[in-house]
């Protein structure tokens, strides 16, 4: 028990009867001071200029949301998660730039972007002032070790991606092409030594493990500052809006004012060791007399009276430089400037160089957690992180973390009223003097529903994941297992049906499970380990539900008429089943291109342009590759035939999707080709310039681009393109 749980016991009194009234001496004011040292808090004015600018922040994201709507192409967002992109697929993007940028200032600036830029701070700030207003002031949680989860949360968002794809992956591929560059030779062509051989090569093409992962190599940085599909980094609306309730309102209630960037933030994770060596420093001179006005009105958590006295500045990265301390300060005596870093700082009290010693006129307050406890809320902690994050096939990862943290914080004062007579939860008294009150009640049934909603959550998670490791083991080559005479290997049947199983297990009421519903792709996976398994009519079915939920992609359709094809069934069949999930899924492109060809055969030839230029005409909201097959089909069509007027306007819809789509690096390929056909290079060269603009590590573009150039007799141009192509061939060769 820690000395603040001691002092929170109910201490008998002596004489209750009796009374003393002390008289209170004046104090006079300071020459300095333009208040009594007994003064009201004064309002800060700092805030006012900061809610100003939190809404101004607020009405730029609904004038980019609404440009968006009304245009289908505008900046991409403007959020540090975006940085993902560019360093997964090479996309420079405004949320990279934006970034970069605030990292910077926070050098200059400290955490000025979070005081005073966040939108999250913005609503998690509301929430406290709704809560204060309401009587409830936000006690913060404190704790050492979950201090260091926004770092962890950042590493592995920005850094580990990279390490991943350029350190283990990039490792394990060479390591193991050099192990069985050792078995070559004829003295393992037979024997002992040839089964050594073939195990070393078995080995070898068999997949990396699963917590690498399958990492394609880095494709190079394109711009990518402008985008058509603005909302498709973000959670949906049903998913967004309970995201903003737990991680602005929830995470106040339970860790305290900006809980969330506490324990939660990773972009926080960054900023706080930076401001750590930043030079923009709250700072105090002569004038301070130590009232604690700054204190008080600090929502950052910081004991900024306590730091300025100690170290003559604030030195907790904690602090988001919203100025309040500064502006309610009744001496002047704080200030913002550039200073010394808060690394560099040292005490200059005997207070502050003992630590928080038992003489101390005014102490840190105590962790609410025993290092083994820091331990335990840490287990806790990772094990509510794993178990939300993903769950419904909805929880974003922050919002997973966020639950996570209030999850933790429940169940340690779950356990205080266990172990403590005297146990609160903000403004409710759980527990008196060993006796439990009503919200003592409320609050435990909460809390054990949650516990169970995260174990059932867990067990999900959990069959997912073994689900997949038994899936990762299953490596019977595409080609075998559709091929006409396959038979199933006994072992990887085995593999198959356990993965099948325990997927299926994870799944909702649909497939007799006690999860969630699966998704197309889990779908997918589950009629190829079918497949694999021998069992083609269930193969069937599970690829139908695949292609009828969601918008298909065209590996779904190919591999829905491949399994077909295999049970005998003709492609009347196939072209029927496309129709029937049509009618239910129109907006499901390739479907549509599918049930197109069908027309196509039965030789309704205008039904099927019809079908086709449907998806083109989809514009923004359709399926690119979709899109090029119709295009290139009706090209085809109208080639074939020599209906010149016919190809003619095919282009021109392709020149009006591409306006649309300005992005596109494939619909420029296709219109180089258009280009090509008439043989007009130089326009050829253009729109491949354009393509490898866009996607500037494609081997097939830089190819087209060397024979385009060559066409023009640029000999010196086109050899340097077709070294790029090789390079790039040769790089993803080692892949």
């Amino acid at each position: 028990m820690s000395d603040r749980e001691k002092n929170c016991h109910v201490k008998p009194v002596a004489n209750p009867a009796r009374s003393i009234s002390l008289s209170v001496l004046p104090s006079p004011p300071s020459a300095t001071s333009d208040a009594s040292p007994h003064a009201a808090i004064k309002k800060s004015k700092a805030s006012k200029w900061r809610a100003f600018t939190l809404i101004a922040v607020h009405i730029a994201m609904i004038i980019h949301f609404v440009q968006w709507l009304r245009t289908g192409v505008t900046v991409s967002p403007v959020e540090p998660s975006e940085s993902m992109y560019a360093l997964e697929a090479g996309e420079i993007n405004a949320g990279l730039i934006f970034f970069a940028i605030a990292l910077t200032a926070t050098f200059f600036l400290g955490r000025l972007f979070c005081g005073w830029g966040c939108h999250i701070i913005a609503l998690q700030d509301l929430c406290s002032t709704i809560m204060t207003k309401l009587g409830v002031r936000p006690k913060p949680f404190r704790s050492r070790l979950l201090l260091w989860v926004p770092l962890i949360l950042a590493l592995y968002m920005f850094v580990w991606p990279t390490v991943r794809r350029e350190g283990l992956q990039r490792f394990v591929r060479e390591s193991t092409q050099i192990a069985v560059s050792q078995f070559a030779g004829p003295a393992f062509d037979q024997g002992p030594a040839a089964m050594l051989r073939d195990e070393a090569v078995k080995y070898a093409r068999a997949p990396l493990p699963l917590w690498i992962g399958e990492v394609r190599p880095f494709p190079g940085f394109r711009n990518a500052t402008v985008v058509e599909d603005f909302w498709s980094t973000f959670p949906p609306w049903y998913v967004a809006i309970p995201f903003i309730f737990v991680c602005c309102f929830v995470t106040v209630y339970f860790l305290g004012n900006k809980g969330f960037c506490t324990y939660g933030c990773p972009y926080g994770g960054f900023f706080g060791p930076i401001d750590r060596i930043s030079v923009g420093r709250i700072v105090v001179n002569d004038n301070c007399e130590g009232c604690g006005h700054c204190t008080a009105v600090c929502t950052s958590n910081v004991r900024v009276h306590q730091e300025v006295r100690d170290f003559g500045q604030v030195v907790d990265p904690g602090c988001m430089k919203c100025l309040d301390c500064v502006s309610v300060c009744p001496n002047n005596a704080l200030s913002f400037k550039l200073g010394k870093p808060a690394f560099l700082v040292q005490p200059r009290t005997d207070q502050a160089k003992a630590g928080q010693s038992k003489q101390s006129k005014v102490r840190k307050p105590d962790y609410d957690l025993s290092l083994l406890g820091e331990l335990a809320a840490a287990f806790v902690l990772l094990a509510f992180f794993m178990a939300f994050r993903g769950a419904w096939n909805a929880v974003p990862m922050l919002m997973a973390i966020a639950m996570a943290g209030c999850m933790t914080f429940c169940v340690w004062k779950l356990t205080q009223l266990f172990r403590i007579p005297n146990v609160r939860l903000q403004n409710l008294q759980l527990r008196v003097k060993g006796s439990l009150k009503t919200a003592g009640y409320i609050f435990i049934a909460f809390t054990l529903a949650g516990i169970a909603l995260g174990g059932w959550c867990g067990w999900v998670r959990l069959t997912q994941a073994r689900a997949e490791l038994l899936d990762h083991q299953v490596v019977t080559p595409e080609e075998v297992v559709f091929s006409p005479n396959y038979s199933p290997d006994p072992e990887q049947k085995a593999l198959a049906l356990q993965a099948i199983n325990l997927m299926t297990r994870a799944g909702n009421r649909d497939d007799q499970g006690y999860g969630w519903a699966l998704q197309p792709g889990q779908l997918t996976r589950l009629g190829w380990l079918a497949a694999v398994a021998g069992d083609l009519p269930q193969a069937e079915k599970f690829l139908r539900r695949a292609v009828q939920s969601g918008n298909p992609n065209e590996a779904m359709v190919v591999g829905y008429r491949r399994v077909l094809a295999l049970q005998g069934k003709s492609n009347a069949d196939f072209y029927t089943a496309m129709t029937d999930i049509l009618a239910n899924r129109p907006e499901a492109d390739h479907v549509r291109v599918a049930s197109a060809f069908g027309l196509l055969q039965q030789g309704n030839r205008p039904e099927f342009e019809s079908q086709l230029r449907q998806v083109i005409d989809r514009g923004r909201k359709g399926e690119e590759q979709a899109q090029r097959r119709a295009i290139e089909s009706l090209a085809q069509i109208a080639a074939n035939a020599g209906d010149e007027a016919a190809f003619t306007a095919v282009q021109i819809k392709l020149d009006a999707l591409i306006a649309k789509r300005p992005s596109s690096a494939t619909l420029r390929e296709v219109r180089a080709a258009f280009a090509a056909g008439q043989a007009n290079w130089p326009q050829a060269t253009t729109w491949l310039e354009e393509a490898i603009e866009r996607a500037p590590r494609n081997v097939q573009y830089w190819k087209q681009l060397e024979q385009a150039l060559r066409e023009q007799g640029k000999d010196a141009a086109a050899r340097d393109a077709g070294r790029t192509a090789d390079h790039h061939a040769r790089m993803y060769a080692t892949w």
